[in-house]
């Protein structure tokens, strides 16, 4: 599959998703791409995304670090064992932080995560927090479960907005991801002490910014289990929020 360096922002960081094949046939290509990609990054952190990863071999590897040398704030999302494998392989790879999933991510950039370009437009009344909690969820297309991952930049009691959403399986990921196709979801969020809250959904709308977009989630049902939980973390923030403004 011919390679596709994309950048995408959320917050200060950057995200660029390396999709399809990474190997020699396509090493000029991959080099002037991720030449335009590290353009205008004004010294931000910059995160590679390697799970659209199909293919990669040492020469589309040493491609990779040659693009890469010396640069700093690299950092990477793991793609498969056999990409990781190749790349941990050589003492190049040092050089960046590897994350395994978006806890990950969240846990070491978390505040850099906010401040996003893509805004939530819908206001429903009700105080809505700036976050940085990573998400899991799943929808149906067509016959087919979809598993994606994203990060929630705002939330309140009524819902949520997710932002840098990732298909989860290496084979989907390399198919175009429609913010239309996702109607219902199903939905696990990690909140920052760990503990996880499960619920339902449904997509009140979506926002595009060139390659990257947003959902709007409105809160269908909670797991009873978890809906103190929720409510708690929700209180916990609203004070730290109001404790800050008065500070001012």
């Amino acid at each position: 599959m011919i390679p596709q360096v994309v950048k995408r922002q959320i917050g200060k960081v950057n995200l660029i998703d390396m999709n399809g094949s990474m190997t020699s046939l396509w090493v000029s290509r991959l080099k002037t791409q991720l030449e335009q990609a590290f353009h205008n990054l004004d010294g931000n952190p910059v995160v590679f995304n390697f799970r659209p990863i199909s293919d990669l071999d040492t020469l589309g590897v040493k491609a990779f670090f040659s693009a890469t040398l010396k640069r700093p704030h690299l950092s990477l999302l793991s793609g498969s064992h056999e990409v990781m494998d190749l790349f941990n392989h050589y003492p190049e790879s040092k050089q960046f932080q590897i994350f395994d999933n978006e806890d990950d991510l969240v846990r070491t950039y978390g505040p850099e995560l906010l401040d996003s370009k893509i805004k939530d437009s819908d206001h429903r009344g009700s105080l809505r927090l700036q976050t940085a909690i990573s998400i899991k969820f799943s929808y149906q297309q067509d016959s087919e479960q979809k598993q994606c991952v994203g990060i929630i930049s705002n939330l309140s009691e009524r819902g949520f907005y997710i932002e840098y959403i990732d298909i989860l399986s290496i084979e989907q990921s390399l198919t175009q991801l429609s913010p239309y196709d996702i109607q219902v979801l199903d939905f696990v969020l990690t909140l920052p002490n760990g503990k996880t809250v499960r619920g339902q959904g449904k997509v009140l709308h979506w926002q595009l910014d060139q390659d990257q977009f947003g959902i709007g989630v409105q809160i269908e049902s909670l797991n009873p289990h978890n809906e103190q939980r929720f409510s708690d973390f929700l209180q916990s923030q609203q004070e730290i929020v109001s404790q800050h403004q008065r500070g001012r």
